[in-house]
């Protein structure tokens, strides 16, 4: 078994006509009721004298207000409500090429330091016309040229991918918390 029947009791009972069984005795209720604002007084009298927590679960907004303002003024605090959405996540893993920026980077400023040659581009200015032309080529230094050659070490990564379409049903679950005297 689960090993919580010392701590928990759960009920199938019509709690809007009847209540619950008990009196202050729970440290917690939960609620899946079509009218949960209904209950509300019942769950009042179950709770511990110290007080307690409740949740509830409606499928429609408006069935959260309505509980909402009830759980307000009877004295609840720390309303709050979440909705719940079913949504299915792709889990795989993406396999790619480790990079490690920190030795690229030594590498370069190596590189950079040791030279004072500044490479020419387009916008340079030719002032010779009569010189013949050569496309400018970009020199390779020595770490571009020995990273390509060696084989590249790989890593995992565990990725998600969420849903395009979420279909199904929204519903609500709000939480409160009663402290009485």
């Amino acid at each position: 078994e689960h090993g919580l029947s010392q701590f928990v009791t759960a009920q199938h009972r019509d709690v809007l006509e009847k209540g619950f069984e008990h009196e202050n005795i729970a440290d917690a209720v939960f609620l899946d009721l079509p009218a949960p604002w209904n209950a509300i007084e019942h769950v009042m009298k179950v709770l511990k004298k110290s007080g307690g927590r409740l949740c509830t679960f409606s499928p429609c907004i408006e069935q959260v207000q309505r509980t909402c303002q009830r759980l307000s003024t009877n004295g609840f605090e720390e309303i709050s409500t979440v909705e719940c959405l079913r949504r299915v996540h792709e889990f795989r893993y993406q396999h790619r090429s480790k990079i490690n920026f920190t030795a690229d980077q030594k590498q370069k400023a190596k590189i950079d330091t040791h030279s004072n040659k500044r490479e020419p581009n387009d916008d340079d200015v030719d002032e010779n016309d009569d010189e013949e032309k050569t496309p400018n080529k970009k020199r390779k230094n020595d770490s571009e040229t020995t990273a390509k050659n060696q084989p590249r070490e790989t890593e995992s990564m565990l990725t998600a991918i969420g849903p395009l379409v979420m279909p199904g049903h929204t519903g609500y679950l709000t939480f409160a918390y009663l402290k009485q005297n």
